[in-house]
């Protein structure tokens, strides 16, 4: 599947494993809420556009994104979720590496 990202290049989408139908992912690091109807507690419904969600950077320059679902939130390395969703040898070792080497670039620059 490709789409437009937000800097207007084509990338590949994908969902997040366990985030099916609530997140997507691209290959360019942009992490994607879908459209949605939440029920509130006062028995009304919400409705929530699609989104790219924001990041937000660890003091090792590491970003990480907040996802939601059942009621809790879950914060993830944006790197793991690219990992999981376009590398189909995923192990958490790859994503700490792949990691590393994307924090020493961003410090580089």
């Amino acid at each position: 599947m490709n789409n437009i990202s937000k800097r207007g290049f084509a990338s590949k989408i994908k969902p997040i494993k366990g985030y099916e139908g609530l997140y997507s992912v691209t290959d360019t690091g942009e992490v994607i809420s879908h459209e949605r109807k939440l029920k509130t507690c006062s028995n009304q419904f919400r409705f929530y556009r699609q989104t790219i969600l924001k990041k937000s950077f660890s003091k090792n320059g590491r970003q990480y994104v907040g996802l939601s679902k059942d009621g809790q939130k879950i914060t993830h390395s944006v790197d793991k979720l690219v990992a999981m969703a376009f590398d189909p040898n995923f192990t958490p070792e790859k994503a700490r590496e792949a990691g590393k080497k994307s924090a020493r670039a961003r410090k580089v620059k």
